[in-house]
């Protein structure tokens, strides 16, 4: 889990969408745009793809591990919501890793993404 500073708000989101650009791998689309302060990061999976809560929290808390804490530790700050478009959660995170991967290589291409080497 990634602390409720890095976390996005109902606010955020609604000031910060506008300004997003989006990024589609696979079943994922990443919104994001850079931020002055932290790292802000959304999962968002929609009720359509499971109707149990449980599942969809665990898939979330699975990004909050998976990319928040690589996302934390960059050193641009990067509003990110990972959107998942898939038809059924996905069994593991082989598919999350990929397009996170994906995502990050573009990032770092086009500067977005900054790592301490």
């Amino acid at each position: 889990m990634i602390s409720k500073a890095h976390r996005f708000t109902r606010r955020d989101f609604n000031f910060l969408r506008p300004k997003m650009k989006k990024f589609r791998a696979g079943d994922f689309l990443f919104f994001y745009c850079r931020l002055q302060r932290a790292s802000k990061l959304a999962a968002v999976i929609s009720k359509k793809v499971d109707k149990k809560a449980v599942a969809r929290n665990t898939w979330r808390r699975g990004v909050y591990h998976l990319v928040g804490r690589e996302l934390i530790e960059s050193q641009s700050p990067l509003a990110l919501v990972c959107l998942y478009k898939g038809a059924a959660i996905p069994e593991n995170t082989h598919d999350l890793i990929t397009a996170w991967s994906d995502f990050k290589a573009y990032a770092i291409k086009k500067e977005i993404l900054k790592y301490d080497s």
